[in-house]
């Protein structure tokens, strides 16, 4: 593991291939406690923020270090709980969808099957709130971003890019291949947490038709 202090208040450590982001997270705030203001994920780094305090950021990059290898890790692992999403997968939604089809040489029914037929962990979050990056999709499914992003997708949009899939929590700019659109909203700022997703949870699709879209609210056009 690699630990770098970035200045006198951010730790960034970067875990080797398969590490547990989520049992790190929970060793780190064990370690530093009410020192550590905050902590990012994405992919396999961690951004510790931490709070000035007698130690110095060196001082506590030791301690982590020092740390880790003293106490007897526990992985915590994957979330149990299971997030499900409804998704419409028709070309008046996925406006990528035809095209999708042709360039991964399958037919609507096998690319259905092959987005929904698995679930997908949350890696990371950014670019917009509440816009999770799951992972990892089959390999069957990999596919370019647009070179030139549309200057808006409607919100509840379901898109694939390269190896991972997402959907739009609200209408934005985005360059991912959009293949259907959930009613399901996955963004409330009057919440908390304003979104259903976390770091390691666990998400799948499930294929509805136009009406049962229609019925949960969703809008077609």
């Amino acid at each position: 593991m690699q630990i770098q202090a970035l200045n006198e208040q951010h730790i960034l450590l970067t875990l080797p291939s398969g590490g547990d982001l989520l049992d790190l997270d929970h060793q780190i705030r064990h370690l530093l406690g009410n020192q550590v203001y905050d902590i990012i994920h994405a992919y396999d780094k961690l951004m510790v923020h931490v709070a000035p305090a007698p130690l110095s950021v060196m001082e506590m990059c030791k301690k982590i270090d020092q740390g880790l290898q003293l106490v007897k890790r526990q992985p915590v692992g994957v979330s149990d709980s299971l997030l499900e999403i409804p998704v419409w997968y028709d070309e008046s939604v996925g406006i990528d969808l035809d095209a999708v089809c042709e360039k991964t040489k399958l037919s609507k029914s096998a690319l259905i099957e092959q987005h929904t037929g698995q679930s997908y962990n949350v890696l990371a979050m950014g670019f917009a709130p509440g816009f999770a990056y799951l992972g990892a999709l089959p390999q069957s499914l990999h596919i370019d971003r647009h070179e030139n992003p549309r200057k808006s997708v409607a919100a509840g949009s379901v898109a694939i890019a390269a190896d991972q899939t997402a959907v739009y929590p609200m209408a934005s700019p985005g360059g991912w291949q959009i293949i259907g659109r959930t009613a399901m909203r996955l963004l409330d700022m009057n919440k908390e947490p304003i979104s259903p997703f976390a770091i390691g949870q666990q998400v799948r699709f499930v294929s509805i038709d136009r009406k049962t879209f229609i019925e949960q609210g969703g809008d077609c056009s």
